[in-house]
């Protein structure tokens, strides 16, 4: 009797059990499409963003800067502005216009 798998599942002929169902392990075709890390789970797979800064987007494979000065999020202090980044952020002082700290 041919076994029936849900997507992501392959039957395991190695098996000597006929309803055994092993994992078909989509990153290891073409990364499943991600264009940063595939991570493999049972019966499916997600991408992820291995670089700090980075988001996965909405698309569900490719990697975007986070912005981190959204204005719904609150990074630097009440007298510096946020400055997005590649990957990261600057708070710039206002009445010296150099980054905090400097």
């Amino acid at each position: 009797m041919p076994q029936i798998c849900l997507s992501g599942l392959l039957p395991n002929y190695l098996s000597l059990k006929s309803n055994v169902i092993a994992d078909d392990n989509e990153c290891l075709k073409s990364n499943g499409g991600c264009l940063d890390d595939c991570i493999n789970t049972a019966g499916s797979y997600y991408c992820a963003c291995l670089k700090n800064g980075y988001e996965i987007a909405r698309d569900n494979k490719t990697c975007i800067d986070i912005d981190e000065c959204d204005f719904s999020k609150r990074v630097c202090a009440d007298h510096l502005i946020c400055i997005n980044t590649i990957g990261s952020y600057t708070c710039m002082n206002i009445a010296t216009g150099m980054p905090s700290g400097v």
